[in-house]
């Protein structure tokens, strides 16, 4: 991705409101967000690569990725700036990297880099062997990772770059067929760190339709793991083994007619039951702060085997998506002036009586 490139358009907040409704709050501004780069004296530190991560998904890419100045000052454009942000400061020969916080409502953020400690430690099994290959990486609680090394042939390991500058770093180590081990790293006190991996557990799933029945012969697989597919037995139940990391896993269920709700599972010892449903519809109109419709929008969901689905607003704002899950379910919109998401309760029924008649009004910010 080049310097400078802004990565998607600001996440929108929306409200869901009944048809009722006759005002919203009046939207604050959106202002620019600056950090300056500054080492321990307060001095500027011009081209570092600054990136601003999303609160909600720092494990992805970042809204924009640019240099510091000869200021040390990096800004986030109005367009992309709100919410709030991780920012991470690398420096150009990566031998130093630091990380902040900034949201809508600070000043000009001071990003202080200063030279590292060096942070050492080993990954173990449950054996207190050494783990060669593991993958270790350091990040602030909740953050992106700011550096990432492999342990050694006895598991041994240094993180290099990470700024003296954050008292505390969350360490952790993956490796395949092993759950994800974590410490934290007290720079005042110090010392090596141990990480202890254990073997994953497998996972396994019982899928059982609206009546409770087991779904038998359904295809289901890992997303973003090809090959990782298997088939439910009679008892509508299937198991995958082995999985690397140990993380959460998302699933595709192969059903022509049912849904089910876009969830994460963890592998366990316990059979984690997944209800299948018959799909819901929402009937609803999209319109802005002052209520006024607002056409073109294009409304999604990612639940069920068919995900993405999608629906366009028509003229007047109106728009009718299915293949949905009952309960609280997550919207995102998109349109060439404004993205986001919202939430809004589905009903029990495939449409209730009451949207039908007078579509409920979904305020879009």
């Amino acid at each position: 991705m080049a310097l400078g490139a802004v990565i998607g358009v600001a996440g929108l907040t929306a409200a869901v409101l009944s048809s009722n409704t006759s005002s919203a709050p009046e939207a604050r501004p959106v202002t620019p967000l600056a950090v300056r780069c500054v080492d321990g004296t307060g001095s500027p530190l011009a081209g570092f690569e600054v990136s601003f991560f999303d609160h909600d998904q720092p494990q992805g890419e970042p809204r924009l990725r640019t240099l510091s100045d000869v200021d040390g000052k990096a800004v986030l454009p109005a367009l992309s700036a709100q919410g709030r942000f991780f920012c991470i400061a690398r420096s150009s020969d990566g031998a130093i990297v630091s990380q902040c916080f900034v949201e809508q409502g600070d000043g000009v953020r001071d990003l202080l880099s200063a030279p590292p400690t060096p942070i050492e430690g080993r990954v173990v099994n449950t054996s207190d062997q050494g783990v060669p290959g593991a993958l270790v990486e350091a990040r602030v609680v909740g953050g992106p990772v700011l550096e990432a090394v492999k342990s050694g042939d006895d598991g041994s390991f240094v993180l290099r770059a990470v700024s003296s500058s954050l008292p505390f770093v969350h360490v952790s180590a993956r490796q395949i067929g092993h759950a994800l081990a974590e410490a934290s790293w007290d720079r005042q006190t110090g010392g090596a760190l141990a990480l202890v991996l254990a073997k994953t557990q497998a996972l396994r799933l019982e899928l059982r339709g609206p009546d409770a029945q087991p779904l038998a012969k359904l295809r289901v697989s890992i997303v973003g793991m090809p090959g990782r597919t298997t088939q439910t037995d009679e008892a509508g139940r299937c198991e995958f083994g082995d999985l690397p990391y140990g993380d959460a896993y998302f699933v595709l269920i192969d059903h022509p007619r049912f849904t089910y709700r876009w969830t994460s599972y963890t592998p366990s010892n316990d059979i984690q039951v997944v209800r299948l449903e018959v799909p819901r519809t929402l009937r609803a109109t999209a319109v802005d702060a002052g209520l006024v419709p607002l056409p073109g929008i294009e409304v999604r969901h990612n639940h069920g085997p068919r995900r993405w689905v999608r629906s366009i607003t028509d003229a007047r704002g109106h728009f009718e998506i299915g293949d949905l899950p009952s309960g609280r379910v997550q919207f995102f919109f998109e349109a060439r002036d404004r993205e986001g998401s919202f939430v809004a309760e589905v009903g029990e029924e495939a449409s209730s009586a009451a949207d039908a008649k007078s579509p409920r009004r979904i305020v879009l910010q």
